[in-house]
């Protein structure tokens, strides 16, 4: 049986962690209100370098087991909607 949870992350200008998974992996999906652009990637994620998230809407991820997730805006604070499925 899959676990679900869910929370919220006020993703800052710098790296700030989305999601760890387990040793398992999981399914990460993300949702935001466009109000600003997030950027998505490993712990080194900046606005050059990150996946542009700009739109309402949702990503849905696969995080590989251990695997983690951050974002970062370019200016400002975004809350990041999160639903993950599979991690324990």
């Amino acid at each position: 049986m899959a676990i679900v949870s869910s929370t919220q992350v006020t993703v800052a200008t710098t790296p700030t962690l989305l999601v760890r998974a387990d040793s398992d992996g999981c399914r990460v999906v993300i949702h935001k209100v466009k109000a600003h652009q997030i950027y998505l990637g490993g712990s080194d994620v900046t606005t050059s370098n990150g996946f542009l998230f700009d739109h309402d809407g949702t990503v849905d991820i696969d995080l590989k087991a251990n695997g983690e997730l951050y974002a970062c805006c370019a200016t400002a604070t975004e809350t990041a909607y999160i639903l993950i499925v599979g991690n324990r």
